[in-house]
């Protein structure tokens, strides 16, 4: 898609959940003088992949989601900031069985929800993260030849930790680049069913991770643009029915923001 190249280009494909920081160290000061309150209207343009465990191919396609995070700073621990982030979308992709090349198509919607506190250890340079995750995301296939459509509705819900850097790159405090890794144990569940009336459930243990490098410019000293690249990943693994079930689930994409603190 020439879009997204162009904008993957453009804000260099980074970025990063951190915590924005007023451009000049005398204006943070200024204002940690009071509580600090920042919101950030993002867009992630990622991508799903999805399982492969089946006999159907499942085709990548974008999921572009929408949704912001507000941040709390208090003036008491300015380094301990408490972030809550909720994003939404929906896309679309095509299927194809193996044997037959019978087409399909498939459809998903998808809400996050994620709350983390960060404790800055050396400021900015280097913090921590902990928190919760949670996921939710449906499936819908059906195809051409058929009446034959099938509902997936998935849940990811478990806690994280990890940590995150950043670096300024003028004197002037105007440009930032940052990272963040966050190791997430999560609980899968699975609740399938079909016009064939076939239904089945399963819960496995997913451990995943989110990944993810950005970059961020400061317009003035309470507002900013960022953009980051973005890998969230989860892999299950286990037993129900005698069967053995395990896969690898991915979305990933750039993500651009624009915070204002308050």
């Amino acid at each position: 898609m020439v879009i997204f190249r162009v904008l993957a280009v453009v804000f260099v494909l980074i970025l990063s959940i951190a915590l924005p920081m007023p451009a000049s160290a005398a204006e943070k000061e200024e204002a940690m003088k009071e509580n600090l309150f920042i919101f950030t209207p993002r867009i992630w343009l990622g991508y799903y992949v999805g399982p492969k465990e089946s006999e159907d191919i499942q085709e990548t396609f974008m999921m572009p989601m929408y949704g912001g995070t507000f941040t709390f700073v208090p003036k008491a621990l300015p380094d301990l900031n408490f972030l809550a982030t909720i994003l939404h979308g929906s896309g679309n992709g095509k299927l194809l069985e193996r044997d037959t090349n019978y087409s399909g198509k498939t459809e998903s919607t998808r809400t996050d929800f994620e709350f983390l506190v960060r404790y800055n250890v050396i400021g900015a340079k280097f913090y921590l993260l902990g928190g919760l995750r949670y996921v939710s995301f449906d499936l819908k296939e059906s195809w051409e030849p058929f009446p034959f459509k099938s509902t997936t509705d998935v849940k990811v819900i478990g806690p994280e930790l990890g940590f995150g850097a950043s670096v300024y790159l003028t004197q002037d405090n105007k440009h930032q680049i940052f990272s963040n890794l966050v190791v997430f144990f999560g609980s899968y569940t699975h609740d399938y069913s079909d016009t064939s009336r076939f239904t089945e459930s399963r819960s496995f243990f997913a451990p995943g991770i989110d990944l993810n490098i950005g970059y961020q410019y400061w317009v003035t000293p309470t507002i900013n643009v960022s953009a980051r690249y973005r890998t969230f990943t989860f892999y299950y693994e286990g037993k129900n029915n005698s069967r053995t079930y395990s896969d690898l689930v991915v979305f990933h994409g750039p993500e651009f923001g624009v915070s204002f603190l308050f």
